[in-house]
């Protein structure tokens, strides 16, 4: 199968533009593993060191992304003075937008699966993971 463009490809085979309608997927992503951090934890908050190991970023990446989140309201970004060390915690903002992309994201999932087929879903994963080998190997 030849797709007309490069572009074509990467901007209009997959409308993952309909899927996060609540929040950038950018966004999502971060806060998903700011989630993850925080769920590792008996605290109510993600350590940058850890989010940046988390997500294989550097420290400065992390600080700039979190800046970001912040500015939008999504985080909380504060200094541990205990540990001399600076955490996230998550608004109620960012919950609240979490919680309603998740149930979008689970309600599209429900309608794909109940239209393919379960041999059809692992082929289309499999190749999936390939591409995304492919790019990840390949591409700088």
């Amino acid at each position: 199968m030849a797709f007309e463009t490069v572009e074509d490809f990467f901007l209009n085979r997959i409308d993952v533009g309909r899927i996060f309608e609540f929040m950038e997927r950018s966004d999502y992503l971060f806060l998903h593993n700011i989630q993850k951090c925080i769920g590792s934890s008996d605290e109510d908050k993600a350590y940058m060191t850890e989010l940046a190991e988390q997500m294989n970023l550097s420290i400065i990446e992390t600080s700039r992304a979190v800046k970001n989140l912040e500015d939008k309201g999504y985080v909380m970004w504060q200094t541990d003075e205990n540990k001399e060390r600076t955490f996230v915690s998550l608004t109620g903002k960012a919950k609240d937008a979490m919680e309603r992309q998740n149930n979008k994201m689970e309600k599209a999932y429900n309608m794909i699966v109940s239209e393919i087929s379960d041999d059809a879903m692992r082929q289309t994963v499999a190749t999936l993971e390939k591409i995304r080998e492919i790019i990840k190997e390949n591409v700088n």
